[in-house]
């Protein structure tokens, strides 16, 4: 398994964004793990016009289309955005 306990860590820049974006289209077991902390940096992100971030959530959501686990990836949303209103 892949360890990316340091994601927490990092700014969300347009390469970290580019590099998510290489990881779920090439496995995306390689990051579910980590789906709640790969959310909450786009969620702190906000609107940014950036190509990367606009191709992760892209990614995110044709990934969990295509697995037919839409439903995990719409509740891993709500916790994410239940936790940033209440902080």
């Amino acid at each position: 398994m892949l360890d990316l306990s340091f994601i927490s860590f990092i700014n969300s820049s347009e390469a970290v964004f580019q590099c998510l974006d290489v990881l779920i289209k090439l496995n995306h077991s390689l990051l579910e793990p980590h789906l709640e902390t790969i959310c909450s940096m786009i969620w702190k992100a906000g609107h940014t016009n950036g190509v990367a971030h606009n191709s992760l959530m892209s990614s995110l959501v044709s990934t969990y289309v295509k697995l037919r686990q839409v439903y995990l990836f719409v509740v891993l949303l709500e916790k994410t955005n239940e936790r940033h209103l209440i902080t």
